[in-house]
């Protein structure tokens, strides 16, 4: 048996002031690093050192613009202004940034631990939540990246919907009703991953607010109330989706069959739960596999029918894990890779709030009476405070990696197999540093793995440019050239490499190319320039 579920929580509230606090200063302690951070040159400059909107603040005209901007494949206007305040706030120091995520970090788990305690009046249960929510080091990623504030602050708006919900539930009444939906309209506006929060809210329907068995609530009115929900989910589901796809961001079909993207699918939600229990090899990027193994395939779908089958026929019994399973399927749903988005197949900053139904699954599974008194609980509270430490203590670690650029893609290319992403974007970083050589090796690796890789072998020929290795660059940049006819950098770059070797007439044809496919590129232009000043004497 299982402590009451649905009484309200006769915790004194000093207590919960206390534990309030503690969760605020051990996050705060935990991630305390990140004020030495430094911006990755991975989205972080393109979302503000680069974004001239951003770097001016909250004004009205760059307010106009976040709600109309579709940069980076992406609609998230109330995260675009969070990163105006911020610079409003701090300037570029990434210091002010990086702590603004661990705020948001830190009032989601004081907010979950306020949502659990209340619905469940399981204290402890609900305080083991929100420690792995704030400690687990898969989270690393969403707190740690400034360009992940879409994650922090997303999850702000939708745990902030989950509480109003509560209150709705309890007492009905439009203005309660609106806050829940103006909670996940922001939400929405932070990260579309929201959408899955129509479909929380019937889980939390059946457990922990046991609205289906209360009588108050017919089923169909409370499948009613979720209408409007439902809408904005399909809405912005759209928008993204059509913001995505003209940008580029969306893998065509034929890029990836549907065979491999559902094999993905089924390994990928037991890949994360592996990671729940065993989180090592931590990376921002993960290579997709060719191909999987037949068992590894088999295998995942017979552990998801298997608990699934377990979670329905035992939610009389277990509502919570009914609840808790169900919270993870469906938020992971919206990135788990049946739609292939960017580069990576799996993500950390994926679990953000999907791990939350997991958490709850091992808090409830504890006995009732490892709370009250005896060997259980001693038993029960030594694992649990035991699981919270390591949790920390990875996560300490993990947080090393993000110190840099340089730090987090030589962990990446460490720990993913042959991915020519990850010796990439390590070589542009050594570059970015100055590490010229290191530099070097770091991008023939990546043109090694990928001969064809466009922007490697671009960056590469730069470098050899840089490092006055004409010939080598020249060969470069007309690989770039063949494995990208319509970059004009490449074009560029293989003039100016022909240029300083003396061969004009050569280097003019490459100049002209470039401006051919871009008439505002200004390097090319110049360097005609140059050409023709030469020839005239000047």
């Amino acid at each position: 048996m299982s402590e009451p579920l649905t009484r309200l929580s006769k915790s004194p509230l000093q207590t919960k002031i206390i534990i309030c606090l503690l969760l605020i200063a051990a996050v705060f302690t935990v991630y305390a690093q990140v004020k030495d951070f430094k911006f990755l040159f991975y989205d972080d400059n393109q979302y503000i050192l680069e974004n001239l909107h951003v770097r001016g603040g909250p004004s009205l005209r760059n307010l106009q613009w976040a709600v109309t901007s579709a940069e980076y494949s992406n609609w998230f206007p109330v995260t675009w202004a969070s990163h105006m305040v911020d610079v409003w706030l701090f300037g570029l120091w990434p210091g002010g940034h990086h702590l603004t995520n661990v705020a948001f970090h830190a009032g989601n788990a004081v907010l979950l631990f306020l949502l659990f305690s209340s619905v469940t009046g399981a204290l402890w249960r609900s305080v083991l939540i929100a420690a792995l929510f704030a400690f687990h080091p898969l989270h690393v990623e969403s707190v740690a990246w400034v360009a992940e504030r879409k994650d922090v602050l997303s999850a702000f708006f939708w745990i902030s919907a989950m509480c109003a919900y509560v209150f709705y539930a309890r007492r009905a009444s439009l203005g309660r009703y609106m806050a829940v939906i103006c909670c996940f309209v922001l939400g929405l506006m932070s990260k579309p991953v929201v959408v899955a929060l129509p479909l929380v809210l019937l889980l939390l329907d059946y457990w922990p607010l046991g609205r289906f068995s209360d009588g108050k609530a017919p089923a169909v009115s409370l499948f009613t109330e979720k209408i409007p929900f439902i809408i904005l989910s399909a809405l912005t589901g759209f928008v993204t989706y059509y913001v995505q796809k003209t940008g580029g961001a969306v893998a065509p079909l034929s890029a990836l069959t549907l065979k491999l993207r559902m094999e993905n699918v089924a390994v990928s939600y037991v890949k994360y739960i592996i990671k729940l229990f065993y989180p090592t090899g931590l990376g921002i990027m993960y290579r997709h596999p060719a191909e999987y193994p037949a068992w590894q395939v088999v295998g995942a779908i017979i552990v998801l029918v298997a608990v699934s089958i377990f979670a329905i026929a035992a939610m009389r019994r277990r509502p919570w894990f009914f609840t808790g399973w169900f919270w993870y399927i469906l938020t992971l749903m919206p990135t788990i890779g049946a739609v292939k988005v960017g580069i990576s197949y799996m993500a950390d900053r994926y679990t953000y709030m999907p791990y939350v139904g997991l958490f709850i699954i091992l808090s409830m599974a504890v006995p009732t009476g490892a709370y009250s008194a005896g060997v259980i609980r001693r038993i029960a509270a030594n694992t649990a405070a035991a699981a919270v430490v390591i949790c920390i203590i990875l996560t300490n670690h993990q947080l090393k990696y993000w110190r840099n650029s340089v730090t987090l893609f030589t962990r990446a290319a460490a720990v993913t197999t042959d991915s020519y992403f990850a010796y990439y974007s390590l070589g542009y970083a050594l570059n970015i540093e100055g590490r010229f050589g290191e530099a070097e090796s770091a991008l023939k690796v990546a043109v090694l793995i990928k001969p064809d890789y466009a922007e490697a072998l671009l960056h590469l020929g730069m470098l050899e440019l840089r490092r006055e290795k004409l010939n080598e660059a020249h060969e470069v940049f007309i690989k770039a050239i063949m494995a990208r006819p319509t970059m004009p950098e490449a074009y560029n770059g293989a003039g100016v490499a022909l240029m300083n070797m003396g061969r004009l007439n050569e280097a003019t044809a490459y100049f002209r190319r470039a401006l051919a496919l871009d008439s505002g590129n200004e390097d090319a232009a110049r360097n005609l320039k140059l050409i023709a000043d030469s020839a005239n004497g000047q």
